[in-house]
């Protein structure tokens, strides 16, 4: 639809198009196609929409209410645009959806060389999306680059945070708005790890470090539950536990599983830090409400996750031996590995998986070749 209407193409103010009015379309686009890619991530799919037939516009850093301004003041705002980011030093939406907007593209060469066929220089294309991910965050104002986690570990010592440079304290709305961003980003690592252990199986061990780092800092921002008490539908409604947490939360704990019962342990991968994580996580899948849409797949997230942890905390785990892990492969005649190509398949493996059965044996000897 968004096509046919064409909002594909570049969007700009003339005699029959307000300010306004071009502001929210290029705002539509660039939410359906951020969207289009969060499904074609989750489900491992190519997307429908791409950034090489589309007039890539990111919206202007500007609240709701200054888009909707007259003259003069519309004037006014748009001067305190600098690069289309406002100048006042605080983060809004806007701020956010400009951010995404970058990522949704990046996430679509990602998916390039998650699903591609044929890449004739495989290595060369991830040289240059990782090039492009750097060049992301290098372009971002000063105030967005702030790391959100240095923001909440100084509120365990007082209310308030200013900002850098600025006799400014941080707003609730800013540490959220950040929080978003950077979570992006760093789903964006994880997508891009992701990609190369499914193509190349490498060492996991930079996969695990992004994963973790990505469930750090959903669970720091989980922890301030009070401070953003206004923001409760923005962390569970956008997705920030079933989209950002789940993912790498459900490869930790495989990782986890698999390093005990092989014997062959990660230092990337602590393993009491990484269990009291999981731990946490459980918890906060419990708080979303039958009413959130990502309800059912955190209840599922939750049962799968509890059962590595009952396996890992067992004083009484069977221990498999090379024996097992060899009769049961041919036994099952199958791969069962932990699917690595995307979110929904890795989930349903995990919430199906019987770990007394032999699909399990039959795990470990498909994820040798990954050690």
């Amino acid at each position: 639809m968004a096509v046919m209407l064409g909002f594909h193409r570049e969007k700009r103010v003339d005699a029959t198009t307000p300010f306004y009015l071009c502001e929210l379309r290029i705002r539509l686009f660039d939410r359906i196609f951020c969207y289009d890619k969060f499904l074609s991530t989750y489900l491992g799919r190519p997307p429908r929409i791409s950034y090489r037939h589309c007039a890539m516009q990111s919206p202007l850093d500007l609240n709701d209410d200054e888009v909707c301004l007259e003259e003069p003041d519309l004037t006014a705002a748009l001067s305190r645009l600098e690069g289309g980011w406002s100048t006042l030093g605080h983060t809004n939406r806007s701020s956010w959806r400009r951010v995404s907007s970058q990522q949704a593209t990046i996430c679509e060469d990602i998916l390039e060389i998650s699903l591609g066929l044929y890449h004739e220089d495989l290595d060369g294309r991830i040289r240059q999306v990782r090039l492009k991910i750097e060049s992301a965050r290098e372009q971002l104002p000063a105030f967005v680059r702030v790391n959100p986690e240095e923001i909440l570990s100084n509120l365990h010592h007082s209310p308030a945070c200013m900002i850098p440079d600025r006799n400014v304290e941080w707003r609730p709305l800013d540490v959220i708005m950040l929080l978003m961003i950077h979570c992006g980003f760093r789903h964006t690592d994880f997508l891009l790890e992701r990609a190369i252990v499914n193509r190349l199986r490498p060492s996991r061990t930079h996969f695990i470090v992004c994963a973790r780092s990505l469930l750090d800092i959903v669970l720091k921002g989980l922890s301030k539950r009070e401070y953003l008490r206004d923001f409760q539908a923005d962390i569970v409604a956008l997705d920030k536990l079933a989209f950002y947490a789940l993912p790498s939360a459900s490869f930790l704990a495989i990782e986890l599983l698999r390093s005990d019962q092989t014997g062959n342990y990660d230092d990337a991968l602590p393993r009491s830090k990484t269990v009291q994580q999981l731990s946490t996580l459980i918890s906060a899948f419990e708080t979303v409400s039958p009413e959130e849409g990502n309800h059912r797949t955190c209840e599922v997230g939750r049962i799968a996750i509890q059962q590595v942890l009952d396996r890992l905390l067992s004083p009484h785990r069977p221990q498999q031996t090379p024996d097992m892990t060899a009769n049961s492969g041919v036994m099952l005649g199958c791969d069962t590995s932990f699917p690595h190509n995307n979110d929904a398949d890795a989930l349903q493996w995990l919430g199906n998986l019987d770990f007394d059965a032999s699909d399990w044996a039959s795990f470990l000897q498909a994820s040798e070749p990954f050690s």
